[in-house]
């Protein structure tokens, strides 16, 4: 109870701070127009930007007629694939995710754009880029993307992907390495996996470092592809009915505690690979992506340090330490240009 009362506390001061910080660096104030259609099906986006596209998607701004303006202004999708508490579409913290914070953040900071927040898969995000639909979406970098995406300097560092076992799946590792099995290297678990089934969600990237381990071990890992959410995809391994996948600890925390799953799975921390992942901001390759993304590098200061409390909003007390010196640390490597992708 504690705890709880505790993060959400936290999540308040973080949003204040935010809201305070979007003020203080917007160009024009409420100048920008958003419209969170997240019942809009990716089926329904556009290839491109058009000022009756524009005009259909705005939304009311304080000061100016309806319609005014719109036409002059393109509008970007703005892509959600879920993974609460990324992006949060359900009550009691509905629109307070990490991700939430991060879009309401830069839509703000960018009042020459129309914007529509819509939910999408990363398998439908990643087909909408190659097709050259003005999308951008929150990812991790993926070098196979840099011909169809274009990627903004990083915005964020998260807590990155660990395994998580059934227990079942648990106790078939233990046996494979000869102890109980509480962190390993990746590469070394992938190739002593055996016939447990690994479950993969298509097109989603894990980090480059995991990205290129499952790519080493593929013709011999037992995987599942995998298209829905979260929380579907907890209940399959909890069952058993796949044994292992790789998961986010405070997005994986954050949904076990709403299914109740607790004791129903085993975390196994990786060892050989990054603890935290840059995020990006990556739009289509194609002229509206290629602005967007620009003008987000330039501003000032940095957005990455707008950003930063938008992830500790969602972390547990005792891991604040821990993320702001890796914070610290990831971005003052990036400014002399050592720190990894």
């Amino acid at each position: 109870m504690e705890k709880d009362l505790y993060q959400q506390t936290t999540r308040v001061l973080c949003l204040t701070l935010i809201s305070l910080l979007i003020s203080a660096c917007s160009p024009d104030g409420n100048n920008n127009a958003v419209n969170d259609s997240a019942q809009q099906t990716a089926d329904s986006f556009p290839s491109q930007s058009s000022p009756t596209q524009a005009a259909t998607t705005q939304t009311a701004i304080p000061g100016q007629a309806p319609g005014q303006g719109s036409e002059e202004k393109p509008t970007v999708i703005w892509a959600k694939p879920g993974f609460a508490p990324l992006f949060i579409s359900e009550e009691p913290f509905k629109g307070e995710g990490t991700g939430d914070l991060i879009f309401q953040t830069l839509q703000t900071l960018l009042p020459q754009f129309n914007h529509v927040n819509t939910k999408a898969n990363y398998t439908r995000i990643i087909a909408e880029m190659k097709k050259g639909t003005d999308i951008c979406a929150l990812l991790f970098y993926n070098e196979t993307r840099e011909d169809f995406a274009v990627y903004s300097d990083p915005l964020a560092i998260t807590p990155s992907y660990h395994i998580y076992a059934s227990l079942e799946g648990k106790a078939a590792l233990d046996k494979a390495f000869g102890r109980n099995l509480s962190q390993a290297p990746l590469d070394e678990l992938l190739s002593k996996s055996g016939d447990l089934s690994l479950l993969i969600t298509p097109h989603q990237s894990y980090g480059k470092k995991r990205d290129d381990l499952l790519a080493k071990h593929k013709d011999s890992l037992n995987t599942q592809l995998h298209l829905t959410d979260l929380p579907a995809m907890m209940k399959i391994v909890a069952t058993n009915r796949a044994q292992l996948m790789l998961a986010m600890p405070w997005v994986f925390n954050y949904e076990q505690d709403n299914l109740g799953l607790h004791g129903r799975t085993a975390k196994i921390e990786l060892t050989d690979v990054p603890a935290y992942q840059a995020s990006y901001l990556v739009c289509s390759k194609n002229p509206l992506g290629r602005q967007v993304v620009a003008t987000i590098n330039n501003i000032d200061p940095a957005a990455h340090t707008v950003l930063k409390d938008a992830m500790a909003s969602w972390l547990l007390p005792e891991e604040h330490q821990d993320y702001y010196r890796a914070y610290r640390e990831y971005f003052a490597a990036y400014a002399s240009g050592q720190a990894p992708k």
